[in-house]
């Protein structure tokens, strides 16, 4: 098997980018205490495991309990995430993308993480 077959069937990773951050950190954040507030801070692994969370939430509302496990946070800068998805579920999570109510920008996709360093 060639490295690039094997690097196609690899998780893919995607790299997004909202641009409603403020909005989605004041709905979920509103009234919260400093230590969840600190949470949502860019760039360290707290921010990452609060993203992780809602990436589970939003795949298990859309896709029900197969949606869980399928998305890997991971890396947060600020409103830019960079999540890894397993293959069979990229479509699904493109479709979900394309109906969501926030404005998501697909920013690069690679078809191995390695591609991206």
């Amino acid at each position: 098997m060639r490295i690039a077959d094997a690097g196609r069937r690899a998780s893919e990773a995607i790299w997004l980018q909202t641009t409603h951050e403020a909005e989605c950190n004041r709905e979920q954040l509103h009234g919260a205490g400093p230590e969840l507030k600190s949470l949502s801070d860019g760039g360290d692994q707290k921010s990452a495991l609060y993203a992780q969370s809602l990436f589970r939430k939003v795949c298990t509302e859309l896709f029900g309990e197969a949606g869980v496990g399928h998305v890997d946070v991971l890396s947060v800068h600020g409103s830019q995430v960079v999540v890894r998805l397993r293959p069979d579920f990229l479509r699904s999570f493109r479709a979900a993308i394309a109906l969501s109510a926030r404005r998501i920008h697909v920013c690069r996709e690679a078809p191995s993480l390695q591609a991206l360093l």
